[in-house]
């Protein structure tokens, strides 16, 4: 692991941390993921814990996960994300994902299993080597508050940050909904790679699907990624 070296990496953490202690906002990082779960249902009641970081489904401890949770000057959590190594037993991540989408399924929606697919583009079929998935993001607050305001770029790239220390993947990948991808999510994400249709859920009896978008980069993709700027200009609200 050459992470440790990696003075360009270590600039962006400094700077992150700077910029959001001076608007006010504390990061947390845990692995525990039912206090995880009890702070969710206190927080954000009306999106419950996603499959993939379900303790009750997952061993999920140190070596292969982690949270983060964001609060804010009053003590109000206004952010979520998470990260967890995932074992495609040495297959490609296309061929992995081909028989195990199921376990990342959009959380709360009623799904015809049987009916909605997987489909990996090329460049995802050239994945191997160890992988980590992004999940869990959310920013809570009233809408210009929080929401909508550029932090997404400082919180995402911060996850790529730890997701490197704690466990230098070779790749780092995320299901994004379509609508939601479509206004520039993985863009302001900082994900260097975005193939639209990977993901066509299905709900019972309603044959317009759930579409899905996969986000990627590699290691020296997210190291690029982390010698950028830390693009301060871009987020919108003021310090408290």
């Amino acid at each position: 692991m050459t992470l440790l070296n990696f003075d360009d990496g270590a600039r962006f953490a400094a700077h992150c941390s700077q910029l959001l202690s001076d608007l006010g906002i504390t990061l947390t990082f845990g692995n525990d993921f039912e206090a995880y779960r009890a702070i969710l249902e206190k927080a954000r009641p009306n999106q419950i814990l996603g499959a993939p970081f379900d303790p009750s489904l997952h061993d999920l401890n140190e070596s292969n996960a982690f949270w983060t949770i964001g609060y804010s000057d009053k003590g109000d959590v206004i952010h979520t994300q998470a990260m967890r190594m995932i074992d495609t037993g040495q297959k490609p991540l296309a061929d992995y994902l081909r028989f195990n989408f199921r376990d990342f399924p959009p959380p709360g929606i009623e799904l015809d299993l049987q009916r909605s697919r997987f489909r990996a583009g090329p460049s995802v079929s050239k994945i191997t080597g160890t992988t980590c998935y992004h999940g869990e993001f959310w920013i809570g607050g009233a809408p210009g508050e929080f929401r909508g305001t550029g932090l997404a770029s400082i919180l995402g790239r911060n996850a790529f940050w730890q997701a490197m220390n704690r466990f230098d993947p070779d790749y780092v990948f995320s299901f994004i909904e379509k609508t939601v991808a479509n206004k520039g999510f993985a863009v302001r994400q900082a994900y260097l790679h975005c193939q639209p249709q990977a993901l066509r859920w299905y709900r019972p009896e309603n044959d317009k699907p759930i579409e899905g978008y996969i986000g990627y980069m590699d290691r020296a993709e997210m190291r690029f990624v982390l010698e950028m700027p830390v693009p301060v200009e871009d987020v919108q609200i003021r310090a408290a």
